[in-house]
């Protein structure tokens, strides 16, 4: 009897999992072979909906693994696979991926986060490499008044814009008051501008705080510490180290879209500002820096609805609820494994975190759904009681230091980044 889904129901080409004979097809291997793959954390597989022993395998994870063996075969095509979660294509001594998470310069980034380090901390150790077991405290430096007259012109318009955004306009803007593009390149200290930048961002949380605008950091005070304030909440050492574990574990995670997009920058000659600005635009997809609030809205269910009933229903239609699954974790995202613990010790007498949680365990071990890192976040915004949008824009500001040490490596490769394309002829 076939394993094949019948016709009206079968997986349309981009849905997340297949049946097996279409995966023993695109892996052009037997069954065995495909099940010790399974077995071994390669691929991921679930339950056929609607009961039964047919098992269900990720397209993702199997097209992963065909690009690795293609690429062992020497086949030039497995270039174009290796864009997609494939083989590395970029040497780097910034970040590993890890089954333990990533690891910045051979520091775990979940112990740092455990350890309660800062995010300046991380921040000096994935630009320099230089690890400071004390604590780092970067001097507050001013901010210029085109910045301040542009921030007081912004909180004045009944605007819309997302955080992303305007993280964007005030990068561009910082970029431009800092001189010539020559004096720019002559400047021997490009980790002022950088701390400079981020110390911008973490004011601009104002504007999705309870103030409404733009609060500039105060003397002596952390990042973590700005934007706890800025939130509205008690700047406790609880708060922080919240704060402080999601800014340290989203600091960098390798070859990410945006980051490829700030090297490929770097490359060229861009300057700071213009590297950030780039991976700014790719972050302000749906699939990155908006992901958090897609996860927020998965997360909002209407009277008589459940979170488990909304998750089931996904799956039976061959898609993967957001905020689960990560490719490159298919036992389960250690980030997320942490953010949530994190989110326990603040979840007393918080009855929406505790109902995430129940949701969490029945996903996990009823349908094989394993929290991403932006679920983490999200449990995190909902201990916390942060505003709309504060997930992706502590992401943003979190992942732009990741985004400068690899502009800065990539400075150092000498050679432009320009991949090629493989032309394909209209058909006849």
């Amino acid at each position: 009897m076939s394993n094949k889904l019948p016709k009206e129901a079968s997986a349309p080409e981009n849905d997340p999992y297949v049946a097996r004979e279409e995966a023993l097809e695109m892996l052009g291997v037997k069954p065995a072979t495909l099940y010790t793959y399974v077995s071994r954390g390669f691929i991921r597989s679930v339950r056929k909906p609607g009961g039964g022993k047919q098992s269900l395998y990720a397209r993702s994870d199997i097209e992963k693994v065909k690009t690795r063996s293609t690429a062992r075969s020497g086949h030039g095509v497995a270039a174009a696979g290796a864009m997609r979660w494939g083989e590395p294509i970029i040497p780097t001594a910034i970040t590993e991926i890890t089954a333990q998470g990533p690891r910045y310069r051979g520091q775990y980034a979940v112990t740092l986060a455990r350890a309660g380090a800062g995010y300046e901390a991380v921040a000096e150790l994935l630009w320099t490499g230089l690890w400071f077991d004390d604590a780092i405290h970067w001097q507050v430096l001013p901010v210029p008044s085109e910045i301040c007259e542009l921030a007081t012109h912004l909180s004045r318009l009944d605007h819309k814009a997302h955080m992303i955004e305007i993280f964007t306009l005030f990068t561009t803007h910082l970029g431009m008051r800092r001189g010539t593009t020559a004096g720019r390149m002559q400047s021997t200290s490009p980790l002022d501008a950088a701390r400079q930048l981020i110390q911008v961002m973490a004011g601009c949380i104002g504007f999705i705080g309870p103030k409404k605008a733009f609060d500039a950091m105060q003397d002596r005070e952390s990042i973590a510490g700005c934007l706890v304030r800025n939130f509205g909440l008690k700047v406790s050492k609880e708060n922080l180290h919240a704060i402080d574990s999601i800014l340290i574990l989203l600091a960098d995670h390798e070859l990410t879209s945006s980051t490829f997009s700030a090297r490929v920058a770097s490359s060229s000659g861009a300057l700071l500002h213009g590297c950030v600005t780039a991976a700014l635009a790719t972050n302000g997809g749906i699939e990155i820096g908006r992901l958090y609030d897609r996860v927020d809205a998965f997360l909002q269910v209407k009277r008589g609805e459940s979170l488990i009933d909304k998750a089931r229903l996904i799956q039976e239609q061959g898609g993967t609820p957001l905020g689960f699954n990560h490719p490159l974790y298919p036992r389960g995202d250690p980030r997320a494994d942490y953010l949530l613990e994190v989110a326990r010790m603040h979840s007393r007498k918080n009855a929406s975190v505790e109902k995430l949680f129940v949701f969490l365990d029945s996903a996990r071990h009823e349908m094989h759904l394993y929290p991403r890192v932006e679920m983490g976040v999200a449990a995190i915004a909902l201990a916390l009681r942060l505003p709309p949008g504060a997930g992706g824009a502590i992401f943003t500001i979190a992942r732009t230091a990741g985004w400068i040490a690899h502009m800065l490596e990539q400075r150092t490769a000498g050679f432009m980044l320009r991949p090629r394309a493989k032309f394909l002829s209209a058909p006849g």
